[in-house]
């Protein structure tokens, strides 16, 4: 494996590689159907074989993911309502289901952005209807960094220094990670559900009241006045 990549990168140094993990995570950022976990071990264990700097290799993942992510944003703030007025997307998202979609964006936008960051089929549609629904570029961007820097910079590091290692134990623990990161955006959608404000059905119109018409409105009946206390005394 390590002469294979020495082979790979001889004469070209680890520039090669921090370029190729950039290229790659955007690529998976746009859909192609790779694992980013995979990518980030991938990079650190070739990082080490090649002696890359393993802080650079960081920084080109961060950077992929962040260029990958942004464009799915960037086509849904500038093309989402065309693309969404579109077929098929038309057929799948009423104008009802859309004002939905626009009211749960307002309210829990930077919660979303952050918990698709860690579920592989839902980042690239979440980013794009994030942009679509107007969520703040400088929320988005924090939120999907501060996600990528909990899963990026951990699984390379981890990956340069421990390689082998670090690869059976993700072989052997990976089913469970994924259950415990779906548990945590299972809770949080059930969170975000059930606190949802209810809202007040209007009342039937034959429920109202029906105000008087114009001879039933009540007058005020004229109070008499009192005489006097002399006029009533005898003379």
């Amino acid at each position: 494996m390590e002469q294979w990549l020495n082979d790979l990168f001889a004469g070209h140094g680890a520039e090669v590689l921090y370029s190729l993990t950039v290229l790659v995570l955007i690529l998976a950022g746009l859909g192609l159907p790779l694992p980013e976990e995979g990518i980030f071990l991938a990079a650190g264990y070739a990082g080490q074989a090649i002696q890359a700097d393993v802080w650079i290799l960081c920084i080109a993942g961060l950077v992929g993911i962040m260029l990958g992510d942004s464009v799915p944003y960037y086509l849904g703030r500038h093309y989402g309502f065309t693309l969404l007025k579109k077929w098929p997307f038309s057929k799948l998202l009423s104008a009802r289901n859309i004002a939905r979609t626009q009211e749960f964006f307002d309210k829990h936008g930077s919660k979303t952005v952050f918990c698709a960051r860690f579920v592989a089929g839902l980042r690239m549609p979440t980013f794009f209807m994030a942009g679509t629904m107007g969520v703040k570029y400088r929320a988005f961007f924090f939120w999907d960094l501060l996600g990528a820097l909990i899963s990026c910079p951990t699984s390379i590091w981890l990956a340069y220094h421990y390689g082998p290692v670090v690869k059976d134990w993700i072989a052997q623990s990976h089913v469970v990670l994924y259950i415990f990161i779906g548990l945590v955006v299972a809770y949080m959608i059930y969170h975000i559900v059930s606190h949802r404000p209810e809202k007040h059905e209007a009342a039937p119109v034959g429920d109202l009241p029906v105000p008087p018409k114009g001879d039933e409105v009540a007058r005020p009946v004229a109070t008499p006045k009192a005489e006097p206390v002399s006029a009533r005394l005898p003379e």
